[in-house]
């Protein structure tokens, strides 16, 4: 009976780590359903966005913006996410909400309304437990573009009238 040499026994070893490795990565491994999803992370077209610049394009000027522009049901199937140093885009299956009734909103159908200021280009709200901030990017008659901020990160949402 012939016995393997140490070369030979590290090339099995290498090879099972490499079939395992392929195995178990995320481009080959199933995904597995875990109750509603809300969207998929996408490659992000523009790498470097100015996640507080205020759109040049926008049908009003940034210190002219009032609550009475935000009122109604906006809702979003796509954005993007910076965490850190990392920025995704992400397609929503279930779309974000963003909903104005005078001088109070919410950012879910099952959150109740509270009370906001504007100041400029900014949403805010502070309660006891949080401060929520948006910064609104673009607004026009039909789109409503909106950096969510929180500490250092932030979520952006591409609202349309809904």
């Amino acid at each position: 009976m012939k016995i393997m040499n140490k070369q030979g026994i590290k090339n099995i070893i290498g090879l099972v780590v490499i079939t395992i490795t392929i195995g178990c990565s995320s481009q080959t491994a199933p995904i597995q359903s875990q109750g509603n999803r809300t969207g998929d992370t996408v490659e992000v077209k523009r790498k470097i966005i100015s996640w507080e610049e205020f759109d040049p394009t926008s049908t009003m000027g940034l210190i002219d913006i009032r609550k009475e522009h935000l009122q109604g049901v906006w809702t979003a199937y796509q954005g993007a996410l910076r965490n850190g140093y990392y920025a995704d885009a992400i397609q929503l299956t279930t779309p974000a909400l963003m909903e104005v009734k005078d001088d109070t909103y919410r950012r879910n159908a099952a959150d109740t309304f509270t009370k906001f200021i504007i100041s400029d280009n900014l949403i805010i709200k502070a309660t006891e437990a949080k401060m929520d901030t948006g910064i609104i990017n673009k607004i026009t008659a039909t789109e409503l573009t909106i950096s969510w901020k929180d500490k250092t990160n932030y979520t952006r949402y591409y609202y349309k009238v809904a």
